[in-house]
């Protein structure tokens, strides 16, 4: 872990997490992952004899990931079945489908600033909110091709609405052949 950090081995903390089952996945999700590392800069390995996940990096930020993963709130997963044409489809040209499902939902509008206070009471209890906040909505979308399944991952709210979406996209977007015969020999 200090190697694809680029730390020294005594610079690395370990933490290690018993998560549920379903957070066990959407952990182990490269999508997560690479999310933990970009925000966090932590390593995460999946231990699935132990049941457990760890976390590896500078100290503060294996706690700013071990505070984010536990703030985390009810975890879904859904695994859908598919055939292999179904699965190029959710691919995409490029992954360019999958990225797109995997997608946090847009930034929510910056609120106005709130009005100046009338009291030194309420100067105290008025929070800022960050310019730029979001309540980000991202799933895990996994395809694995040797089972063509999809496995999504992530909040059970997002989980079950991009359930949806998905099942949506393979209706309406299934690819269909039609074998036309012609007779050069038939007029009109």
């Amino acid at each position: 872990a200090a190697v694809e950090l680029g730390l020294s081995p005594e610079a690395v903390v370990e933490r290690k997490l018993s998560p549920s089952a379903e957070l066990r996945e959407l952990l182990s999700s490269a999508w997560m992952r690479k999310r933990l590392r970009a925000e966090y800069a932590v390593v995460v390995r999946s231990d699935r004899a132990a049941k457990a996940v760890r976390v590896f990096g500078e100290p503060e930020g294996v706690e700013a990931a071990g505070a984010f993963v536990a703030g985390m709130g009810p975890v879904g997963v859904a695994r859908i079945k598919v055939d292999e044409e179904n699965l190029s489809l959710l691919i995409g040209r490029k992954g360019a489908t999958v990225e797109a499902l995997q997608a946090p939902t847009p930034p929510l509008p910056t609120p106005p600033p709130p009005p100046p206070p009338h009291s030194a009471q309420s100067a105290l209890s008025a929070q800022p909110v960050p310019a730029g906040a979001q309540e980000e909505s991202g799933c895990s979308v996994e395809l694995r091709r040797k089972e063509l399944t999809v496995v999504l991952a992530g909040p059970a709210e997002a989980v079950v609405a991009l359930e949806a979406r998905i099942e949506h996209l393979l209706l309406t977007q299934r690819r269909v052949e039609l074998k036309l015969s012609y007779d050069p020999e038939q007029k009109g």
